[in-house]
């Protein structure tokens, strides 16, 4: 089976995504790197051709799904069975292919991901202990799972509906994932694989953090205000589109109202406090009713020749 891999990139950090690069190029059989718009593209063409692998250049930020769509769109013409997806501050081991090859889920028609374990450097010991398995343990079936690090099944990709682009950035991953299990695939961490990576610019969590209520030790992560506005719709949208995978029994605008609070340990508090606002009123103004792209994959769902 043949295997690529992307990367998406945005205005990255060129020694990081060097460090990227040079992990995952030899495991795969091709890789891609797709680039939203960068203000430093230059940079990235350089490290494109020295590196000799492909560049699928956009003109503007289009979003982490348009992105990762034309990267699998690439690869599915080249008629390969595996996309490796990688952000551009991810780092894979240098074993994470045969890490995913060697487990038996690889092999079973019914597997649409096989996701590494992160280990995010922002975090702290305790956190760490938290979220990270034995890497010596079993693969676990997990429901949701971030983008990065994952071996996507392409043939699972395409029934799923792809990555929907309306989202932009924040949720794409597990919204992806809930329509991939809602057709009938599974999705396994394989523990074995650790890979490094970066969710966001870590924030202090000193006496402010604890007068916002957050328990000592929590890790606290800022993002721009641009950021926040889809983190905050988007969560919204994506229990409002899937109550097969809801778990907060409260009422999610009082749940995201609640989660708005840490824009305030930020850089940007007020701008991000007002574009988290502007994105909990644009959730809930959201009807699935109206959503043609959810409506037309429920109703291929309905269809059982559509499922594994």
């Amino acid at each position: 089976m043949s295997i690529g891999a992307e990367i998406v990139t945005f205005n990255p950090d060129v020694t990081k995504l060097k460090m990227n690069i040079e992990r995952v190029v030899s495991q795969v059989n091709q890789l891609v790197l797709v680039d939203n718009g960068s203000n430093n593209v230059d940079e990235v063409r350089k490290l494109v051709r020295w590196f000799n692998i492909k560049l699928i250049e956009f003109n503007e930020n289009k979003g982490i799904a348009a992105a990762l769509n034309a990267g699998m769109e690439f690869f599915e013409n080249q008629g390969m069975t595996w996309v490796i997806t990688l952000d551009q501050d991810s780092v894979l081991p240098d074993n994470a292919v045969l890490g995913f090859k060697s487990v038996e889920q690889f092999d079973e028609p019914d597997t649409g991901i096989l996701a590494s374990q992160y280990d995010d450097l922002n975090w702290n010991e305790s956190v760490r202990k938290e979220k990270l398995v034995d890497t010596t343990s079993a693969p676990i079936e997990k429901d949701m799972v971030i983008t990065s690090g994952n071996m996507v099944r392409i043939s699972a990709w395409r029934r799923a509906g792809r990555f929907d682009e309306w989202l932009f950035i924040d949720q794409v991953d597990f919204d992806f994932n809930a329509r991939m299990r809602l057709v009938g695939y599974k999705i396994w961490q394989v523990n074995s694989v650790l890979m490094s990576h970066e969710i966001g610019a870590a924030v202090k969590n000193g006496v402010f953090a604890r007068m916002l209520l957050y328990k000592p030790g929590a890790s606290l992560m800022q993002h721009s205000p641009f950021r926040e506005y889809y983190m905050q719709r988007n969560t919204i949208v994506f229990e409002k589109r899937y109550p097969e995978f809801k778990k907060e029994k409260r009422p999610l605008w009082l749940f995201s109202f609640i989660h708005l609070r840490h824009v305030f340990l930020s850089d940007k508090p007020f701008a991000g406090f007002v574009a988290g606002l502007r994105g909990i009123i644009d959730g809930l103004r959201y009807s699935p009713e109206n959503d043609n792209f959810i409506n037309n994959f429920r109703g291929t769902v309905l269809n059982s020749s559509s499922k594994v």
